[in-house]
């Protein structure tokens, strides 16, 4: 049985809206079998900038101010797969060196709902360590967000 994955939108009377080539092979079939999965995006430009351009750098300043210790966004970025999410480690052979891995997806492999979650998670951690992140104050006219 031939197989043909797409991904369409949902139109306003609650039925899919296929591509042109999806809907010429469904037209082409007396029976089709549908399987059905809620499409999520990537994580996106936007959630990129808002992490590390905006609430990085404000841990950054908090740990700072706090420690006298300049981390950097990678710093955070690290230890934010290691303790906030619990990303698992394991070491690997690379060219005959030995280097650490993460099992888990990277942040652009997120979803912007995982994305979501990811970031309530980080906000609560800092949040029970004395820091309040903020979202920017304008987001929807801050040039960090707009392209």
């Amino acid at each position: 049985m031939d197989r043909v994955s797409c991904i369409c939108k949902i139109g306003p009377d609650g039925k899919p809206i296929y591509p042109d080539y999806i809907s010429k092979w469904l037209s082409e079939q007396e029976f089709i079998f549908l399987d059905f999965e809620k499409y999520f995006e990537k994580i996106s430009k936007d959630q990129r900038a808002l992490y590390f351009g905006w609430d990085i750098p404000q841990i950054i300043n908090y740990e700072k101010e706090r420690t006298g210790i300049t981390y950097t966004r990678d710093d955070v970025h690290v230890y934010h797969c290691q303790e906030v999410i619990k990303s698992k480690f394991t070491t690997k052979k690379i060219f005959n060196k030995t280097v650490l891995t993460f099992d888990d997806p990277g942040i652009s492999d997120m979803t912007t709902k995982e994305f979501t979650l990811f970031r309530e998670k980080y906000i609560l951690y800092w949040a029970e360590r004395g820091l309040a992140i903020i979202d920017p104050p304008d987001k929807n006219n801050h040039p960090m967000f707009t392209s």
